[in-house]
């Protein structure tokens, strides 16, 4: 299995323990933050479906625009 596809298949079970943990939340504190001036669950699951978009897009692209944007991985 690629790499590629290790992250897919990681992604997507991490995805899917997130809607199991979700479905066990009361749906009143989805936009309420447990403490002042940090994030509620909402804004969590907002910033996970963001970033996982980011991923998704830098997957697509070919190797090399990938080192040219950010260099070489150390």
């Amino acid at each position: 299995m690629s790499n590629q596809q290790t992250i897919i298949k990681d992604l997507n079970k991490q995805f899917n323990q997130l809607f199991e943990w979700l479905d066990q939340q009361a749906p009143d504190l989805f936009a309420v933050s447990p403490i002042a001036g940090k994030w509620s669950t909402g804004g969590h699951i907002d910033h996970l479906i963001i970033s996982t978009k980011a991923v998704r897009k830098a997957m697509q692209l070919p190797k090399v625009s990938l080192k040219l944007m950010f260099g070489k991985p150390n």
